[in-house]
């Protein structure tokens, strides 16, 4: 019995798919999606970005940032949810970057938790700014704008 191109395409494509449906599943489970920002009643400067997390039509996590100077979209895949922790790999067309992020929900606070790059440079260790040493900032969730 011969599978017609449709069907194979189908095959080929389910993995991608249900991954896709996994991550959502998992960002919403977090409470991820939504819009984030350091001070959601100031508008959106270099200094207060806005980040916002969404579904596509697909099922992948786009990340878009709004900082009125920079904006850039770019895309989360392989979340994995520990506790208050959620892994993600995060590519960026942007930038041309990769990283593995992990994000700490803080009494309802976004933070950035780890971070590094594929070859290991580490920018991020346990909440804070391997090159400053500071805190990462915490990022509330604002409501519909």
């Amino acid at each position: 019995m011969k599978l017609s191109k449709l069907a194979a395409g189908v095959f080929a494509l389910w993995p991608l798919c249900a991954q896709a449906s996994g991550d959502a599943d998992t960002a919403r489970r977090f409470g991820l999606i939504g819009v984030w920002a350091l001070d959601c009643a100031q508008p959106a400067t270099a200094y207060n970005p806005y980040e916002t997390f969404a579904i596509a039509r697909d099922g992948t996590i786009v990340q878009s940032l709004d900082s009125l100077s920079i904006e850039a979209s770019d895309h989360l895949h392989g979340l994995s949810l520990a506790g208050d922790k959620l892994s993600v790999k995060w590519d960026s067309a942007t930038s041309k970057t990769t990283l593995d992020i992990v994000l700490r929900k803080d009494n309802g606070k976004l933070q950035s938790w780890s971070s590094a790059r594929p070859d290991g440079t580490v920018i991020v260790r346990d909440g804070k700014s391997v090159h400053t040493g500071n805190p990462m900032p915490l990022f509330g969730k604002c409501p519909k704008r």
